[in-house]
């Protein structure tokens, strides 16, 4: 597991416009940072108020800095009791033209906002630089204790009737929950079959980590038919799929291992290290010639885990890098000699 977790930790981040390395959209946790903020709620902004201004430059070029003062109304909370409509300020940064990632506010929308108090005033600030506020045209008040079942619940009601931007902010932040709920799982369901490949697969990542019967079929059935560009939500899903332990899933696991996609073919020999399952010595043959390296070394790991074999027939990640083509001969040819041999 430390191993998948290290390749799809190198690929689960993306480039934003600004140069900056961002967190891959549904990658972020959710349950840190609800539990870190003074205040999670469903909120509209009122009005802003400029406090101070300043002309600034970063790397020779100049940009105006600004600190701003939102006026903001509670349509709902989810971490403690709030009067509905009541009201407070929220202070932030913002620049013109804008030269890094950070939250910002406009008048009039509204959103998830996850707020902590200031140290130096009564306001409140963002609690996280990424997760700070999530835009949406609407989100549902729900009834409930505080607490994330509650945000689930409001999170889930977008899914069920929310626009198709909203949907996707929706489902992004059910994917930073360890547990999603059943409310959330069965507005999911439906949204996994989507004509838009990046709500498909993060709804497919989500059924895959809550080890939803049938989620492995669902995404090998959904890729059989996709044509298209690489959605970044194949990332969560190949890390989902690296956790996969039911025996039942292995024949869409060993399909998977042959993916054009390279999350998806991590995944998925992660998910056939997990059930060492002799019967699929055929299929990791097979990825001991992909083309990327890490495929050929997770090949070869899992091969020697199943067959219980030492010495040259395991290498660490080390020296695998090393010398790739000469552990991977190895296990061709044993692998030749086994298809020779009387069968097993």
């Amino acid at each position: 597991m430390k191993l998948i977790a290290v390749f799809m930790g190198l690929l689960a981040m993306c480039v934003s416009s600004l140069g900056e390395i961002v967190p891959t959209p549904g990658t972020q946790a959710v349950i840190p940072v609800f539990e870190r903020a003074d205040l999670v709620c469903n909120c509209v902004v009122e009005s802003l108020r400029v406090v101070d201004e300043q002309e600034r430059e970063r790397h020779g070029k100049p940009f105006l800095w600004r600190r701003v003062v939102a006026t903001v109304r509670i349509n709902d909370s989810y971490n403690k009791e709030m009067p509905s409509d009541s009201q407070i300020s929220v202070a932030f940064e913002e620049e013109r033209p804008i030269t890094r990632v950070m939250p910002t506010l406009s008048e009039g929308e509204s959103g998830l906002m996850f707020l902590r108090l200031a140290a130096s005033s009564s306001a409140y600030e963002f609690a996280d630089k990424f997760l700070g506020v999530t835009r949406f045209s609407s989100l549902p008040v729900v009834q409930g204790a505080p607490g994330p079942a509650k945000l689930q619940s409001a999170l889930a009601g977008v899914l069920y009737a929310g626009r198709a931007e909203d949907q996707m902010h929706a489902v992004h932040l059910l994917q930073g929950f360890d547990n999603p709920n059943a409310e959330a799982l069965a507005g999911l369901l439906p949204l996994s079959n989507s004509t838009d490949p990046e709500v498909a697969l993060s709804s497919l990542a989500i059924l895959l980590k809550a080890r939803t019967p049938g989620a492995v079929q669902r995404l090998e059935n959904y890729l059989n038919a996709y044509k298209g560009r690489e959605p970044l939500a194949l990332l969560s899903v190949g890390t989902e799929l690296g956790r996969v332990s039911d025996r039942g899933d292995l024949a869409s696991l060993e399909a998977l291992a042959s993916s054009e996609h390279l999350s998806i073919r991590l995944g998925a020999l992660a998910g056939i290290r997990n059930m060492r399952s002799p019967h699929s010595a055929a299929v990791l043959a097979g990825r001991l010639d992909d083309p990327d390296i890490k495929v050929r070394y997770l090949a070869t790991i899992t091969l020697s885990e199943i067959f219980r074999k030492g010495g040259d027939y395991a290498p660490s990640m080390y020296l695998f890098d090393k010398n790739p083509d000469f552990y991977t001969e190895r296990w061709k040819g044993w692998w030749a000699e086994q298809r020779q041999g009387p069968s097993r």
